[in-house]
């Protein structure tokens, strides 16, 4: 019988180290006889570094992955790009006898009995693996997530979490799978030392093997201060209303704030009293269905009373990367700190609105000479008479 080792990932369970560490070791594990297979877009060439947007071109076609994108000569033609992709899987079912699959957007009924149906019909017994991580601790790292990389506004993000998101993922697998499924507590293993992609590697790899293995980190987690800065920045400027990306915002343009230190992150009273209703509920159904170990460990004692403080070490790593965000952002910052930030003292409050306001006004100082060059060009006669009388406003005004 061949086999089909399957990780359906829930999301915030090293998910994406577990597929970035199995792509870094394709050779590793070709070695040992496994395939993790690689699929590429037939249109554009571009080679999906994860599988879970071309496993749901296959088995998950409502997915939001199915999106238009631009290329080279227009758009993607999805009807193609399922075919060419349909056509690569084929070809591993055929040449490999151990195959590798990990995706973190696959945890539903529907896309479950495809997949089950398919690799069954190709004589593979299949193997899922899941990582679950207990409700609370799971609505902790998705709602950074969700903030971080500007998907959603607080209020919308908070609402996300009232829904049943670990209950449904794991109900999904059982249904489908029943018995065959191998449930792994994520924040058991990690409260025992327990590093969770060796610990996915040590099914399919011996100790020689998981030693060798290259492993790369991702998603790390952010303070309550980056958390909260953030959540402003979208409050005030959202990245997306509704399907529509705002024309001032762009992917990533907030990146820099994520090294922003302070407090381990963890939410407000106002923030879990939107979803512990749900939590406690989650924690229940798990523990009856599959143990106590999968559940939260007294979580209400991580729910903070007060908001995030402000001091010195906060501020001075705002400051180091505030401008490396582009100007609206960096005002947007500087009317956080004014309006919404607590400091830890009046004096360390003063000390950062004035040097957030300096940073701001030499970054707009500079803007100007830049677009003067442009107006009025070096070379010419209207050029150096407009620039001596920029520098003569610019001494007026600094007088």
């Amino acid at each position: 019988m061949k086999r089909c080792l399957l990780h359906l990932g829930m999301p915030k369970t090293a998910s994406t180290s577990i597929q970035a560490a199995l792509a870094e070791n394709r050779s590793l594990l070709r070695e040992h006889g496994w395939e993790y297979p690689e699929f590429s877009c037939p249109q554009s060439g571009h080679v999906f570094a994860l599988h879970n947007e071309p496993l749901c071109r296959l088995f998950f076609p409502a997915h939001p992955f199915h999106v238009q994108r631009d290329v080279k000569n227009g758009l993607i033609d999805l009807d193609l790009q399922k075919k060419g992709i349909a056509q690569e899987l084929d070809n591993y079912c055929q040449h490999s006898r151990k195959l590798i699959f990990s995706s973190e957007a696959l945890l539903l009924p529907l896309p479950l009995k495809r997949i089950k149906k398919f690799f069954l019909s190709r004589g593979y017994e299949i193997e899922p693996i899941i990582y679950v991580r207990a409700p609370y601790s799971y609505r902790e790292s998705l709602f950074q997530s969700l903030l971080k990389f500007s998907q959603f506004t607080e209020s919308v993000a908070l609402n996300h979490l009232q829904k049943p998101l670990v209950r449904f993922a794991v109900r999904s697998a059982l249904d489908v799978f029943g018995d065959s499924v191998r449930l792994y507590p994520f924040n058991h293993l990690g409260r025992t030392g327990e590093d969770i992609v060796k610990h996915f590697f040590s099914h399919f790899l011996d100790e020689s093997g998981v030693a060798q293995l290259t492993v790369r980190r991702e998603n790390k987690s952010l303070s309550r201060q980056a958390v909260s800065l953030l959540g402003y920045i979208e409050e005030q400027d959202p990245m997306y209303t509704g399907n529509i990306r705002s024309e001032t915002r762009r992917h990533g343009d907030v990146r820099p704030l994520h090294q922003v230190i302070g407090e381990r992150f963890c939410f407000s009273d106002r923030q879990a009293a939107v979803f512990r209703e749900i939590v406690d509920i989650e924690n229940r159904w798990l523990r009856e269905k599959i143990g106590a170990e999968f559940c939260d460990k007294n979580y209400t004692d991580r729910i903070a009373s007060a908001p995030p403080v402000w001091g010195e070490e906060s501020i001075r790593s705002l400051l180091r990367v505030l401008q490396q965000v582009p100007l609206h952002l960096q005002e947007l910052v500087f009317s956080y700190l004014e309006t919404r930030a607590r400091f830890s003292s009046g004096e360390i409050r003063c000390s950062a609105l004035r040097a957030a306001r300096k940073k701001i006004a030499a970054r707009k100082q500079a803007r100007v000479p830049a677009r003067m060059t442009q107006l009025f060009p070096v070379t010419t006669w209207r050029g150096d008479v407009a620039r001596k009388i920029y520098r003569l406003l610019v001494r007026f005004s600094g007088s």
